[in-house]
């Protein structure tokens, strides 16, 4: 099979998460109060987390960092 990045906005994830197996998801470590689009909520009885790793703040970037990869159960 042949993999496929979706990288927004928000609509788009919304139409695509019905089809989508596995998730490479980013998050930051920080609140942005004007931030308007966000990533749908996942329910947690479809997916399972098979890795994360986080990458603390640095002089490259300004917030901590934790990257997982989901797996859609089933």
């Amino acid at each position: 099979d042949e993999e496929v990045f979706i990288i927004g906005g928000g609509e788009i994830y919304r139409q695509l998460l019905p089809h989508t197996d596995r998730i490479y998801l980013t998050r930051v470590q920080a609140t942005f109060p004007d931030a308007e689009v966000f990533f749908p909520e996942l329910d947690p009885s479809e997916w399972s987390e098979t890795a994360s790793e986080t990458f603390p703040r640095d002089e490259k970037n300004e917030y901590d960092t934790t990257l997982h990869l989901l797996q859609r159960r089933g």
